[in-house]
């Protein structure tokens, strides 16, 4: 199981403190790292398949990763070799996608035209781009409760393994974290901090304080990047 981590200012600002923290979770989560932010309104995305813990890179990254977001993934491998090409974040157009769970390959049969257009060969990449693939040219919660419909009937039906669609997405302007556990219980967090500098979190396991808000099975939390206004509504059973 990955690790997810996303934080959200109203104010292009450094998040090296909370990415240093993250790290630690490297120790089991040991497959490679990847930090994604926006600079010029475009997704900038540093990777490696070393342990974050030890990779100097990593550190690189975290001071480097000045935006009003930044997300971050540390990897355990399940399916799609050990590379950096199949760390997330991945990137398509202004997304950035981070993944936690496993969904069967036979997902790519279902993608079609320009969004089969792919640089790995992991189960989340394909989510990805199965995703935009619906959201792309219409309201995007329209698309998404389109595409979980049908993965969700694919897998009750046995024509696809699912064990959890965890992610976080966002096209730099609006934030989608999700959480939909099918076989096995992953959980995902957020914390909305209004103290001193205000700051909106999500991550996959709660991280250095205990006000972190668990969200239910799914759920999904759209937040506006800029103002940090954000709710939390209710997809699919």
């Amino acid at each position: 199981m990955c690790r997810l981590f996303a934080a959200l200012s109203p104010d292009r600002r450094s998040f090296e403190e909370d990415l240093l923290y993250f790290r630690h979770l490297s120790s089991v989560h040991s497959d490679g790292w990847g930090i994604g932010w926006y600079y010029r309104n475009k997704p900038v995305v540093s990777k490696s398949s070393t342990t974050a813990l030890y990779d100097p890179k990593y550190l690189t990254a975290a001071r480097t990763a000045r935006s009003n977001m930044v997300i971050a993934h540390l990897r355990k491998q399940t399916r799609g070799n050990v590379r950096d090409v199949n760390n997330h974040p991945f990137t398509f157009k202004d997304y950035i996608f981070s993944h936690n769970g496993t969904i069967s390959k036979q997902l790519k049969y279902l993608i079609k035209d320009q969004y089969q257009d792919m640089r790995g060969d992991t189960d989340s990449e394909m989510l990805l781009h199965f995703l935009l693939q619906h959201i792309e040219g219409q309201r995007p919660l329209f698309g998404m409760r389109k595409a979980f419909r049908k993965i969700q009937k694919l897998n009750e039906s046995g024509q696809l393994d699912a064990t959890a669609v965890n992610f976080i997405l966002t096209d730099g302007k609006t934030l989608y974290a999700y959480r939909k556990m099918y076989s096995r219980p992953m959980r995902l967090f957020y914390r909305h901090d209004e103290n001193g500098h205000e700051s909106l979190q999500i991550s996959s396991a709660p991280l250095r304080t205990r006000d972190w808000v668990e969200m239910g099975d799914g759920e999904m939390l759209i937040a506006d990047v800029d103002t940090l206004k954000f709710r939390v509504i209710r997809i699919i059973h």
